[in-house]
């Protein structure tokens, strides 16, 4: 899906208009459940692309080390943070 934001910049002079390209329904591998789905979980969307050669890394993409702490980066990813704008109000 095409985005148009409104921005511009310039490249040797020509201004040139910025669009964010979207793509969704890229099925990506959950080491987790052991299941194909679509996330946005940086861990795993990390972890397909190396998968997929679209990023150069040395990992060992067999080695099951790599998963599990894909794993848990992945749980890290997921995990909802609280914040509070007045410390020392409490929650």
């Amino acid at each position: 899906m095409w985005k148009d934001v409104d921005t511009y910049y310039y490249n040797g002079g020509n201004k040139m208009k910025r669009y964010d390209l979207t793509v969704t329904g890229l099925l990506i591998y959950d080491p987790r459940s052991k299941t194909w789905d679509t996330s946005d979980n940086p861990a795993l969307v990390m972890a397909d692309m190396a998968r997929r050669g679209s990023i150069k890394a040395s990992w060992n993409l067999d080695n099951d080390i790599f998963w599990d702490n894909i794993c848990k980066l992945a749980d890290y990813c997921d995990d909802s943070l609280e914040y509070n704008s007045q410390p020392g109000k409490g929650k």
